[in-house]
This record gives structure tokens, C-alpha cells and sequence, in this order.
């Protein structure tokens, strides 16, 4: 099994913050949030990140990833659907790196967000 252990200078629990708190995952899950240290195999992997905040994954109830959302929408909306797609990768892709692991989609263009819902999805 593999295990994480990893201790931050902060942990916003979507209650409150944990001030040097400890963070446990098993195989890729969460399993544990703590302020003190928690018991672990011996073969766990540690990672020390005192100057880290660690939140729980944003979600936006209302996203276009097809579209940019720029004030040219007209120019965007006539680009080649190849661009679009690419497009919306990148997008997805800031998105998770800015803490979003879950998004609504409320209309896209060509059907291109169902696409790379199902893309992703596939792996």
C-alpha cells in the first residue's frame, strides 16, 4: 500500500485552519487530517512543506471552457473547432492548477466540453 504523510504549515479543513498540520494519504485518498503527527507504515513517503497551505479542492458551479470569456467573443466563437479544443485543454488544465478539481459546464461550443469530459475520463 502506498502512504503519504505530509506536514504543512497550514491545512484549511472547510472548517477551520490547522496550524502545522499533518495530512495523510493511502493510496491517492485522503485518509486522515490531524494536527498531530498520525501513525504510518514504516515504508511511508514524508514531505515537510512548513510554508504550504493546503486546501480542499475548489469547484465552479458556472464555466465555459470553450468559450474565453475575452470581450471578442464573436471572434472566438467563429475560430476552427481544432483551436477550440486545444483551447479547452489549456483551460481545464489552469483551471486544476488553480484548485479546481470540479467544474460545471452551463454550454460550450460543438459539444467540445462533453468531449473533454469524456477524454478525461478515459484517461
Amino acid at each position: 500500500m502506498s502512504e503519504l504523510l505530509l506536514r504543512a504549515g497550514r491545512i484549511f479543513t472547510g472548517d477551520t485552519v490547522l496550524r502545522d498540520g499533518w495530512l495523510r494519504v493511502e493510496e491517492e485518498r485522503i485518509a486522515e487530517i490531524s494536527s498531530t503527527e498520525p501513525r504510518t507504515s514504516a515504508s511511508a513517503r514524508r514531505l515537510e512543506a512548513p510554508h504550504a497551505t493546503l486546501l480542499p479542492g475548489l469547484i465552479d458551479c458556472h464555466v465555459h471552457l470553450s468559450l474565453g470569456g475575452g470581450p471578442d467573443w464573436l471572434t472566438e466563437v467563429q475560430e476552427s473547432y481544432a483551436l477550440t479544443c486545444w483551447k479547452s485543454a489549456l483551460r481545464a488544465r489552469e483551471m486544476l492548477r488553480a484548485g479546481f478539481t470540479t467544474v460545471r459546464v452551463l454550454g460550450g461550443k460543438n459539444g467540445i466540453d462533453v468531449a473533454l469530459r469524456d477524454a478525461q475520463a478515459a484517461g
